[in-house]
């Protein structure tokens, strides 16, 4: 088995709630209160569950603009 792959098409229900809860986790965490090499592995750990979560999504034919949509609103919490 491949661990720096995602096999999206075995990703289930749950891991969809736990991907979700996850992100829910990170734009509740207070970025600046984290040092440099903490903000960085945020800001790597943000961008690979957002990818995840496009990725998925764009398998379940979402337009391309509700995609966009999805990440702006994640974005948008960090502010």
């Amino acid at each position: 088995k491949d661990l720096n792959r995602v096999d999206y098409a075995a990703i289930t229900a749950a891991d969809k709630n736990i991907l979700a809860a996850y992100l829910q986790q990170l734009a509740a965490t207070p970025v600046s209160n984290l040092n440099r090499n903490e903000q960085q592995a945020y800001w790597i750990n943000l961008y690979n569950a957002l990818t995840v979560q496009v990725v998925r999504k764009a398998q379940s034919a979402l337009p391309l603009y509700q995609l966009m949509r999805l990440i702006h609103q994640y974005l948008a919490l960090m502010d």
